[in-house]
């Protein structure tokens, strides 16, 4: 039996919803299996897909301030195009690796 070594970089998870109007982010952590934040665009009245780049920015700034450099997307089965694609970009310009 081989032994896995656990990657303990990569236990943050960045977890993504979206609806018809708004799109939100939950950031887990699935070694304590503990919900770390959640960012949703629900009082935002701007497009669609600039809630998409709020939310990644707000994401990136909360992993930079608690000294995380990469995580796990987690699309939730929806495509990677979009508002969903917009969120990843959004993250991964503010500095953290997905």
């Amino acid at each position: 039996m081989t032994s896995k070594k656990q990657d303990n970089k990569r236990h943050i998870k960045v977890m993504i919803n979206r609806s018809n109007k708004n799109v939100s982010a939950l950031i887990f952590d699935t070694l304590n299996n503990k919900t770390l934040a959640t960012y949703s665009s629900n009082n935002s009245k701007d497009s669609k897909n600039q809630k998409s780049v709020d939310i990644g920015k707000k994401v990136a700034e909360f992993l930079k301030k608690h000294k995380i450099t990469s995580a796990v997307f987690d699309r939730n089965n929806y495509r990677y195009h979009g508002r969903v694609a917009a969120i990843a970009d959004s993250i991964r310009e503010n500095g953290v690796t997905i």
